[in-house]
């Protein structure tokens, strides 16, 4: 949810800084009389610069709220538990989408950037798939009263990037 708010807090400062910009007025004026030279301003060096300075006080706020909200990816006591750790590695590559978990087709789960989830199953043979990407699926055999753990990571292909499931047990 942060994320969604930020990212449109970030498109408004952008908005705003071009119609100021545009319409000659503050804050973007401030900017106009510093760069202009020779009666003419670069709008594009104006643009970029209000939208910096509008940014800022978001930039400080998103830190304040990420530092003050938390690790909340807290793990249950998993003891004698059956089931499966998905855990996603932290990579830019779709960082700002929550990756959803399918066991046999349905969605059971979703994972974050840089976080794990648990979803509990009983013994027995799974096909486990990412959806939100083009994956390969992968086999899980559960057995006994373990936990399984699968590693979720990106490699890079270019300008693509591949998302590779692999059982770490």
């Amino acid at each position: 949810m942060i994320r969604i708010v930020g990212i449109c807090l970030a498109l408004l400062a952008i908005v705003f800084a071009v119609y100021s910009t545009i319409q000659q007025t503050q804050p973007a004026l401030f900017f106009i009389e510093l760069t202009t030279i020779g009666g003419k301003f670069p709008a594009t060096a104006v643009v970029l610069i209000t939208s910096l300075v509008l940014l800022v006080p978001l930039i400080l706020v998103l830190f304040l709220i990420s530092k003050l909200s938390g690790n909340k990816n807290f793990m249950p006591d998993l003891t004698g538990r059956t089931g499966l750790v998905v855990t996603r590695k932290k990579a830019l590559y779709g960082a700002a989408y929550v990756n959803k978990v399918l066991i046999d087709g349905e969605i059971k789960s979703a994972v974050s950037n840089g976080k794990s989830t648990f979803i509990p199953l009983p013994i027995g043979k799974y096909y486990l798939q990412i959806s939100n990407k083009k994956s390969n699926g992968i086999e899980i055999n559960i057995t006994g009263n373990k936990i399984t753990n699968v590693q979720m990571s990106y490699l890079d292909e270019g300008l693509k990037a591949k998302l590779i499931l692999e059982v770490l047990d």
